[in-house]
């Protein structure tokens, strides 16, 4: 994934705007970005200069065996995302579908005040923590060796006094799924969809943390051979309802919206 990074100043260094391919909105530092140009322009209302250059870059290998912080910003909410790299390995990396759903939840203004919601697949907690921003209830859930990474990231970018809205238990799929309800609102999983050995297993759990009411938003990449395109044409529509909200088609990757089916079991 490339980062933007605005290096005008120190307050804006290094953090990750997004926006939709060809279309303007307010960027950091009261900039304008035009991702289809590669530009930030001039916002006259909100700063005096114009930043001096925008630069791509692409992590290269070596940064996926050492610790990263990175910083994104979503729906005018700031994040600090830390990557325990060297200890976790790929529950570390921040993937692409993750970033996606964070971008489809800014181009929509979700809102997700007094929602009771879980994440299953935490990883680094990036969309869990969006979604306690927006004022979600939020349950994010992984691997209990996952789990100080997600605390980690949770007190960096969640203010104490929204602290209660978050929490972070371990979930196996197809194990621990019996220890949580049943009426969760809103179910979060982005890049999931990676061994078919367990597809079975998230089917299971998304069975049991969602009714026909809950509203599953599954952002994945079904490019390549990883199974991501057959488990949504094949095995969801078997449990499910579905639909496509967004897609970047350069990257691979759709987000769905899936609902549970009345007489799924």
């Amino acid at each position: 994934m490339y980062d933007l990074y605005d290096d005008a100043s120190s307050n804006s260094a290094n953090i990750e705007s997004f926006a939709g391919r060809g279309k303007r909105r307010e960027g950091v530092s009261g900039t304008r970005i035009e991702e289809g140009s590669g530009h930030l322009r001039l916002n006259t209302d909100k700063m005096q200069a114009v930043p001096p250059k925008v630069q791509i870059e692409k992590p290269t290998e070596q940064e996926t065996f050492e610790n990263k912080e990175r910083r994104f910003e979503f729906c005018g909410h700031r994040l600090q995302i830390t990557q325990h790299l060297k200890t976790l390995g790929i529950p570390a990396v921040i993937w692409p579908s993750g970033v996606a759903l964070c971008r489809y939840f800014d181009k929509v203004q979700m809102d997700f005040s007094g929602k009771k919601i879980i994440e299953l697949g935490s990883g680094t907690g990036l969309v869990g923590i969006l979604a306690t921003l927006l004022g979600g209830e939020v349950t994010l859930t992984d691997l209990p060796q996952v789990l100080h990474q997600v605390e980690d990231n949770v007190l960096k970018n969640i203010p104490s006094a929204l602290g209660q809205r978050a929490q972070v238990c371990a979930l196996e799929w197809g194990r621990d799924e019996g220890k949580f309800p049943s009426d969760y609102d809103v179910v979060l999983g982005s890049d999931l969809i990676y061994y078919p050995r367990h597809f079975q297993s998230l089917i299971d759990t998304l069975l049991h943390v969602s009714s026909p009411h809950t509203i599953i938003y599954l952002s994945s990449n079904v490019s390549g051979n990883l199974g991501g395109l057959g488990f949504h044409q094949e095995i969801v529509p078997k449990y499910f309802n579905s639909e496509i909200l967004d897609e970047i088609t350069t990257k691979g990757i759709r987000i769905f919206k899936l609902t549970k089916k009345y007489d799924a079991s």
